[in-house]
C-alpha cells in the first residue's frame, strides 16, 4: 500500500529531486539569443533566474539563416533522390 509516508521515503532517496527555490528570490533577466550560423544577436528574451546566479547567452538560428539552411537541406535531399533513381 502506497501512502504519504512511503512516498516521502522514496523522495529522500531520489538524488534528482527538483530544488525548491523560495518565491522572493527569483528575478527576470534579459538573455540574448545568438545565431549559431552568423553569430548575430537575433532576440532578447526574459528568463526567470534565481538571484545571484550568473546568466549567459542562449543559442539558436535566426530566421534568415534558418531559411538558407532549410533551402540547402531541401536541395541536398532532392539531389540524393535523383542520384538514387539513377542507381536503380
Amino acid at each position: 500500500m502506497d501512502n504519504i509516508f512511503n512516498r516521502k521515503k522514496k523522495d529522500e532517496l531520489n538524488p534528482y529531486k527538483t530544488q525548491v527555490i523560495p518565491k522572493g528570490s527569483i528575478t527576470k533577466k534579459s538573455v540574448p539569443k545568438v545565431c549559431l550560423n552568423c553569430n548575430s544577436i537575433y532576440e532578447i528574451s526574459p528568463w526567470e533566474i534565481e538571484d545571484g546566479k550568473p546568466t549567459g547567452i542562449s543559442h539558436g538560428l535566426c530566421k534568415a539563416c534558418y531559411k538558407k539552411l532549410r533551402e540547402k537541406i531541401e536541395k541536398d535531399v532532392e539531389e540524393e533522390k535523383k542520384s538514387q533513381k539513377k542507381g536503380e
